[in-house]
């Protein structure tokens, strides 16, 4: 039996903040966590339309504890665009409706958003 392909994940980091002075600066070392998950759970439209550094971004890490814990800002980052490159998508803006559920058969079910060493 041949091995099952294996598909890039969409890797994230999460970093807490807090403020000082009016600027939210990083605390504590960043959690780097895998998002496919998360990500494979929007639309096309969603995908389109994604932003980074804003609420969009921001829901990749809703179900990290790190994230349940921390009450202070934080930002979350992550490159769609370059996880999108990898299944052969050069502009995220442009993004088929179709292609993007062939890319979401690709990757089957994911287990939830994890952190990982």
């Amino acid at each position: 039996m041949a091995p099952e392909p294996v598909h890039p994940q969409l890797m994230a980091v999460f970093r807490s903040q807090a403020w000082v002075h009016d600027q939210a600066l990083d605390i504590d070392h960043p959690i780097r966590f895998d998002a496919t998950a998360k990500i494979l759970r929007l639309s096309a439209e969603e995908i389109r339309n994604f932003k980074h550094n804003n609420y969009d971004s921001d829901t990749l890490a809703e179900d990290l504890p790190v994230r349940k814990d921390h009450t202070e800002p934080f930002e979350i980052d992550t490159d769609l665009d370059a996880w999108l490159e990898a299944y052969g998508v050069a502009g995220r803006e442009k993004l088929p409706d179709e292609r993007w559920e062939e890319i979401r058969q690709l990757c089957g079910p994911q287990p939830a958003t994890r952190e990982v060493e």
